[in-house]
């Protein structure tokens, strides 16, 4: 997702209602806790790998590597 750093999972699970796409944020900061959710659950493959893209977008800005760092 950023260049050859895997930063993250987009996956098929099994749900109780059927399946699911899970998505999950894998990098961490030594800096102040992130505070935003690092996982879930989504309807469809797009939109879980939108909610990842979101997520990566938003630990770069907590952390001040803001797009082209």
């Amino acid at each position: 997702m950023d260049g050859e750093v895997e930063v993250g999972v987009v996956k098929l699970v099994p749900a109780p209602a059927g399946a699911e796409w899970m998505w999950s944020f894998w990098l961490t900061h030594p800096g102040p806790a992130f505070k935003q959710p690092t996982n879930g659950r989504c309807g469809r493959s797009g939109q879980a790998a939108r909610e990842l893209d979101a997520c990566w977008r938003a630990f770069r800005a907590w952390f001040g590597e803001g797009e082209g760092t």
